[in-house]
């Protein structure tokens, strides 16, 4: 039977677009790309995704990101726009399983987003200056 040895790829961060994992399988190398964690988002996160020809974001706050973060389901429900009309959209967290995201829009069962929420963009919020406001 083969042997499976799994080796790093130098000593990047585990962000780093180039640090893969590959296993070697009888002689056979397999490269698997990592995905990196999710980030803490202590002041909260912003998540954008796209479809169509336009992204959507949703401002998720610390409390409630660390519970998705933590693999609680969660679902919110936001406004979209388009041609100047509104729709809902529902923001489906680990709905169905570890790292899901999936996002519905209108009440005709449209699927804007289904993937891995690490395939979105998730950036970090960071503390409002005193005098400032979002």
């Amino acid at each position: 039977m083969a042997s499976l040895d799994r080796h790093k790829i130098g000593d990047l961060p585990p962000n780093h677009p180039f640090a893969n994992t590959f296993i070697m399988l009888g002689g056979v190398s397999l490269i698997i790309q990592e995905k990196p964690p999710l980030p803490i988002g202590r002041y909260g996160v912003t998540v954008t995704v796209w479809w169509g020809y336009e992204r959507h974001s949703i401002r998720i706050g610390a409390a409630t990101w660390r519970k998705i973060r933590h693999g609680v389901p969660k679902t919110i429900r936001t406004k979209g726009w388009y041609e100047g009309k509104s729709f809902p959209c529902y923001w489906q967290f680990q709905e169905q399983e570890e790292y899901t995201l999936i996002v519905d829009y209108g009440d005709d069962g449209g699927q804007g987003f289904i993937g891995d929420i690490r395939d979105a963009l998730i950036e970090e919020r960071t503390p409002l200056k005193k005098g400032k406001s979002s």
